[in-house]
């Protein structure tokens, strides 16, 4: 449910809380472990080479450093037909936490961490259809040839060699697609035993991340290119948080915590040309035969384009959140009540210059190149967040609980998008309400929760994506849909079944749907009534693990994993089915041996049936001429890894 009063800082949903493991102060260990596969090897459809460690080390029996760091390498994913070479992914960083008995009633906690990513080759929207939809069925008909065309746009794409479908993990591309992302961070936490069953928390951190982005988003060489589109982005991300806790000791009938939190970030963001964006429209180009221009050029017309709209926007944000929360919970006998609150107070500013980085009329500014368009923007918002609650323990195995929960996520500044202004997007305020049960079973070594909630969301935060018929770009951007309810039922079993099966089911059936009167981004289409976009109506998983003994000191394993949605609608460009993928299941299987805690080897396959599982459908850069009333020419499909099969093998040591 929301989260607004203990944990979280403007978030709409649960939290996700990461427990790392703590610096041993009494003993030396260490582990090491890696996966290995590789594309087109043992039936694998990509590669992916990976190598995590970690150390500890005790420090005079009062202190522990514990570091650990990771490297990854992925490839094959995409295969780019024009330039003979498969994207990449390489991945790696380093963290190191040092736990400090400092006496003993402080405990000290310091931790930091640098990652760094690199992908490049491959645009993640790769080719699906191409053709002009009935906004209505979905039916895609082939754009007819305007005046001096020599191919449509369906030829033109297929020319390159990609053959456009759903599970197509292809692109026909001769520009360098590269992202990096650079991200560090450092905290500190001190808690403090006051006595009397007090303790104060404190908890300080600074975070970094560093992103550049270009990407070829029309997926085309340039010499098939009519509309080429090269995307520029940079940005740098930094907040600072600090939070204080004073709580008392929770096995009292009566406990408390109080706290504040203070949360501080600013962004600095560069679209366009700027950071390497390109937009070139060739005007003249399809009136020659495809030939003339592609593989090599032998007319001037296929290098003659113009530069439409070529913008640079130079944007900051900042955020700044103050709070103060608490909750109080008590205890008689198999009754717990709780209630607890959260004030915050929010602030947003926003500036923003559009600048026109080619000669034209823009902004109703004509012919001025270094026309600069400034927009600030500022918000402030308060609110107050609750939660209430009870549990009830029918015995030591069954509890029943309630709860009531009214979360809120602050108001944001959409980003003005070329000749999109910024505008403001109004707070998110979600009320939830839950109501379940939990078991053990079998002395304990099974548990089987189930819940039903419903959650009215007031101002939902969604975005949209769209391509700027002005600048032929695609601009995604947040909205607020004025309500959504989701209801439903959740449940989970995991545990151990006798000496040797481990099991892990959890499933969730979810009924979200868009409201009356949603407009679909066609601009025809509503989708009033349908289920919410990313939001499958069911989805469940089911993990094992069965351990037999091999030896007198090895235990085999075999083990198998189930993923399953049903069908899910991956856009609200339109309320017809072609956005609407069918339901999908993942198999895995994985066999080994192991050896107590001390090393481990399994055989591996991921996806054993290599069914593919679309992220998103989305549209791409018409390729048939400039056509403003309906520019979406090409559909495009985000796949990913885990619509690919993967073989290879584990091992791990330990000691």
């Amino acid at each position: 449910g929301p989260q607004g009063t203990l944990f979280g800082q403007s978030v709409s949903a649960g939290v996700i809380n990461i427990t790392t493991i703590a610096p041993d102060v009494d003993e030396f260990s260490g582990r090491i472990s890696t996966e290995l596969s590789f594309d087109d090897f043992a039936g694998s459809n990509y590669g992916k080479q990976q190598i995590r460690g970690a150390l500890n080390l005790p420090i005079a029996g009062v202190a522990g450093l514990r570091l650990s760091g990771y490297t990854n390498w992925t490839q094959g994913v995409l295969e780019n037909i024009y330039q003979g070479n498969e994207d990449y992914r390489d991945e790696w960083g380093i963290r190191g936490r040092l736990l400090i008995n400092a006496s003993d009633h402080v405990t000290i906690n310091l931790a930091a961490e640098y990652n760094s990513e690199n992908r490049g080759n491959g645009y993640f929207l790769t080719i699906r259809d191409t053709g002009l939809m009935n906004p209505v069925t979905g039916a895609l008909t082939p754009a007819p040839l305007l005046a001096n065309q020599t191919l449509t746009n369906a030829e033109r794409v297929r020319y390159c060699g990609l053959n456009p479908n759903i599970d197509n993990f292809e692109i026909c591309s001769d520009s360098v697609s590269l992202q990096t992302y650079r991200t560090q961070g450092y905290s500190g936490q001190v808690d403090i035993d006051l006595g009397a069953g007090l303790s104060l928390t404190s908890i300080t951190a600074y975070r970094e991340l560093n992103t550049t982005t270009q990407n070829d988003i029309d997926n085309l060489p340039e010499a098939l290119d009519l509309t080429s589109v090269h995307s520029g982005l940079t940005s740098d991300y930094d907040q600072f948080t600090q939070e204080m806790r004073l709580a008392s000791d929770p096995s009292a009938p009566l406990s408390f915590t109080l706290g504040a939190f203070y949360f501080k970030n600013h962004v600095n963001s560069i679209a366009g040309p700027a950071a390497g964006a390109a937009t070139r429209i060739y005007t003249r180009k399809g009136s020659l035969p495809v030939t003339t221009c592609f593989p090599v050029s032998t007319n001037a017309l296929c290098n003659t384009f113009i530069t439409p709209g070529a913008l640079n926007n130079y944007q900051t944000w900042s955020t700044e959140n103050s709070s103060l929360f608490g909750e109080l919970r008590y205890v008689t006998g198999q009754l717990t009540v709780f209630a607890g609150g959260r004030f915050n107070d929010a602030n947003v500013a926003f500036h923003g210059e559009t600048q026109n980085a080619n000669t034209g009329a823009i902004n109703a500014v004509p012919t001025n190149p270094l026309y600069i368009n400034p927009v600030d923007l500022v918000l402030h918002d308060r609110n107050f967040s609750w939660r209430v609650g009870t549990e009830y323990e029918i015995n030591p195995d069954v509890m029943i609980f309630a709860t009531v929960a009214r979360g809120y996520k602050n108001a944001q500044i959409a980003p003005l998008q070329n000749t999109t202004p910024a505008t403001p997007v109004d707070p998110e305020i979600p009320t939830s309400y839950e109501l379940g049960i939990k078991s053990s079973w079998l002395n304990g070594r099974l548990l089987a929760n189930v819940s039903a909630f419903w959650t009215d969301v007031q101002g939902y935060q969604s975005s949209r994506c769209y391509i700027d018929a002005g600048t032929s770009t695609t601009n995604c951007d947040p909205f607020n849909l004025p309500n959504v309810t989701s209801k439903g039922i959740e449940a989970d079993i995991f545990g151990r079944i006798g000496s040797n099966l481990t099991l892990n089911l959890s499933m969730t059936y979810n009924i979200v749907r868009y409201p009356n009167n949603t407009l679909a981004q066609d601009g025809v289409t509503y989708l009033d009534g349908m289920q919410l976009s990313d939001a499958p109506r069911f989805s469940a998983s089911l993990y094992t693990d069965y351990n037999f003994p091999l030896t007198a000191t090895i235990d085999g394993f075999l083990g198998f994993d189930v993923s399953y949605k049903s069908e899910e609608r991956l856009s609200d460009y339109s309320a017809n089915d072609y956005f609407v993928d069918q339901s999908r299941t993942i198999v895995g299987v994985r066999v080994g041996a192991e050896v107590s805690d001390s090393w481990r080897l399994a055989f591996f396959v991921n996806n054993l049936f290599n069914e593919n599982s679309p992220q998103q459908f989305g549209t791409l850069v018409a390729q048939d001429g400039s056509r403003p009333t309906d520019p979406q020419r090409v559909w495009g499909v985000y796949n990913t890894s885990r619509g690919l099969r993967q073989v290879g093998l584990q091992a791990s040591f330990q000691f």
